[in-house]
């Protein structure tokens, strides 16, 4: 996590702890940022997990999974692997608007895109996706599981490195 968005992070809990105590975040990982939210209201950090399916285990514990990254060149421009591991679950996501994850949206309606880094907008997004009725919730993870089977399976994932590698012969 960049420093930037760890602040990032760090405001966004506290605006939601300012208006509502119902919302508890469930922070995986850790440095030295990551280990300093552990003091926030309604906020656990779990440290660093070994295995993959201790992430997925805790993952699958959320209603959403969050990616508040602030909008720098360094996070458009690059892939959150934390996405992959929300879309193998068809666990819905509220993230800022990086890297394709707008027109992904788009297309497999799989959570909301903050089109703002501002701590603010987006502590307001999470509250009212509390406010979502299940079957809004059910379409938001079938959207989020279909982003995995269609583009980040691992059967569509060798497809598409063959079809690279197969062009890359071709030169």
């Amino acid at each position: 996590i960049f420093k930037e968005d760890y602040y990032f992070l760090k405001s966004i809990i506290e605006y939601v702890n300012k208006s509502t105590n119902k919302i508890c975040f469930l922070i995986i990982g850790f440095n030295n940022y990551i280990t300093n939210l552990k003091s926030l209201p309604n906020t656990i950090v779990t440290g660093r997990l070994e295995k993959l399916k201790d992430v997925l285990k805790y993952l699958s514990l959320g209603d959403f999974g969050i990616l508040p990254l602030k909008i720098s060149v360094a996070n458009i421009a690059r892939w959150p692997s934390k996405a992959s591991d929300y879309f193998s679950l068809g666990l819905p996501i509220i993230s800022t608007s990086v890297n394709d994850l707008l027109e992904l949206n788009a297309t497999y309606s799989f959570g909301f895109i903050v089109n703002s880094d501002s701590p603010k907008t987006f502590a307001k997004q999470i509250i009212q996706s509390t406010g979502l009725s299940s079957l809004e919730i059910e379409n938001l993870k079938k959207g989020s599981k279909n982003i995995f089977q269609s583009n980040l399976d691992n059967k569509v994932l060798s497809k598409e490195y063959e079809k690279i590698y197969n062009n890359l012969l071709k030169r």
